[in-house]
């Protein structure tokens, strides 16, 4: 009688569990496949990206439309990973590239010895190679510029979510640059737009 109780108990408690799984895994079908039949190479993993980012069934419906109108995945779901980190991307500000990294863990390399060392990020775009860097380089003084604003606002906002305080952006020609001599790691990535 208790096993058979028991039985029925769990039965009971994982049917709604298995019923909104079904669902899920459904809509998950639908979306992949319609990210599939607009081009989408990883049309699986970006399905669960949007359901996971989505906060309503109409949010996740527009940010599916908008991926289908091939607006890039992180300019949708608000962020891109980057070195194992969650960086924040705008509109219009420039999605940080996986080959980048290479570029983070070579100024991590040079800058570890040194006792203060200073990071320039010029182009800097989101932040996300500042960001990286200070993530690792705590004692790091860092300095980032770009032309556009929406860029240096986007790469406030990853750099303080770091925690790091030493921290000065500027949008154009930096007022009053670093002390001459003092610049230990120059950095740039700068984005090639055109035709």
């Amino acid at each position: 009688m208790y096993i058979a109780l028991r039985a029925l108990s769990v039965e009971i408690a994982y049917e709604p569990h298995s019923a909104r799984h079904r669902s899920r895994y459904g809509i998950h079908t639908r979306i992949s496949n319609q990210l599939r039949a607009a081009g989408c190479v990883f049309a699986e993993d970006e399905a669960e990206l949007l359901i996971s980012a989505a906060q309503s069934r109409s949010e996740l419906e527009d940010m599916v439309s908008r991926r289908i109108a091939s607006l890039p995945l992180e300019h949708i779901v608000g962020w891109a990973e980057f070195c194992g980190l969650r960086i924040a991307v705008d509109p219009g500000v420039f999605i940080p590239r996986r080959r980048t990294e290479f570029l983070v863990q070579q100024a991590i390399r040079l800058a570890e010895p040194l006792a203060n060392p200073i990071v320039v990020d010029l182009c800097c775009g989101s932040g996300a190679v500042g960001t990286a860097i200070v993530r690792c380089l705590r004692q790091a003084e860092l300095y980032a510029a770009d032309v556009d604003p929406s860029a240096v606002q986007c790469a406030r906002r990853n750099i303080a979510a770091s925690g790091h305080v030493f921290f000065h952006g500027w949008v154009g020609a930096y007022p009053k640059p670093p002390p001459y001599g003092s610049i230990w790691i120059p950095l740039s990535e700068p984005r090639h737009v055109g035709p």
